[in-house]
């Protein structure tokens, strides 16, 4: 039995992508697309889990490949499989719906089977996404109703603490939480950046502020941090202007503090067109201290 699903994940959204849509795949800027396949052969306990990338992500570095064994409740032996495929759009995480009621949860970056419980021992024969909470809802052959759904304040600690099956689980906790931007994992991207800041690595450093999410390391402290850290010899620029460069790269709008923290040294070396390109790009966040700033000058 297989069953084929086309999604494409972007950054904070995620559009399912069925067979007629896959030309969409090639037209538009996303992170990853990927086909998810579950194969299990008749007589067998076990399957395998396919998620496989349809064409090249924008970052080669996270192109995604995986194979994992699709395991099968212990007590179901041979006579189950699965029925029903859902990609949670928001949390990266396939929901898969056996015959005899069972529900495996996996995630897929990795392909880990993090949850697996049985939900009803009626037929679940059709099933559809539960816009409100991107969950999937389900129709038993009795006219049952569920819900499928995961609670986004609390999964990427589930992950931490309840899923030693997951290999390194407290670095995919953080990977998730960064790639998704769920809540959870603020201790760990904090240790990050200052792990990376005391060895002189600004340029991961800078990378885990800007990714952390919600905006959690966007902050005067994180601000002061990259000001007061030495400048490193071979023209590498200071830290800072690092910082701020790596956002407006990557099409980040500043906050108003890191605006200001960006525009007063810019205009005090003279390059008002500089600051004038990024307002028109953008780029800054408007207030009234920056408009005054360019009035004076």
């Amino acid at each position: 039995y297989f069953f084929v699903f086309f999604f494409q994940a972007e950054d904070g959204i995620r559009d399912p992508l069925w067979s007629r849509g896959l030309g969409d795949v090639y037209k538009r800027q996303v992170k990853n697309n990927v086909i998810v396949l579950i194969g299990k052969k008749s007589g067998d306990i076990n399957g395998n889990l396919l998620i496989l990338e349809v064409g090249t992500p924008i970052d080669p570095t996270q192109k995604i490949k995986r194979k994992q064994m699709f395991q099968s409740a212990p007590d179901v032996g041979t006579a189950d499989f699965p029925v029903l495929n859902y990609i949670s759009e928001k949390n990266a995480l396939a929901y898969i719906v056996s015959k005899l009621g069972y529900l495996y949860v996996h995630e897929l970056y990795t392909g880990c089977m993090i949850y697996r419980q049985r939900i009803s021992t009626d037929l679940i024969f059709a099933a559809c996404k539960h816009s409100e909470t991107d969950g999937m809802l389900c129709v038993t052959r009795k006219g049952g109703l569920l819900l499928v759904t995961v609670d986004q304040n609390a999964i990427v600690n589930y992950i931490r603490t309840e899923c030693p099956q997951t290999p390194d689980s407290v670095g995919f906790a953080f990977k998730m939480a960064k790639f998704c931007g769920l809540p959870g994992a603020e201790g760990l991207f904090a240790d990050q950046f200052n792990k990376y800041l005391s060895e002189g690595d600004y340029e991961k450093a800078a990378k885990i502020a800007v990714e952390a999410p919600n905006g959690m390391l966007r902050t005067a402290e994180t601000i002061q941090k990259f000001k007061a850290a030495p400048q490193q010899p071979g023209g590498k620029g200071q830290p800072l202007l690092r910082y701020f460069s790596m956002m407006l790269e990557t099409g980040i709008k500043l906050n108003g503090v890191e605006t200001m923290e960006l525009v007063k040294p810019v205009l005090a070396s003279g390059r008002k067109d500089l600051v004038e390109t990024w307002v028109k790009g953008d780029k800054l966040e408007y207030t009234t201290e920056l408009g005054l700033s360019l009035i004076h000058i």
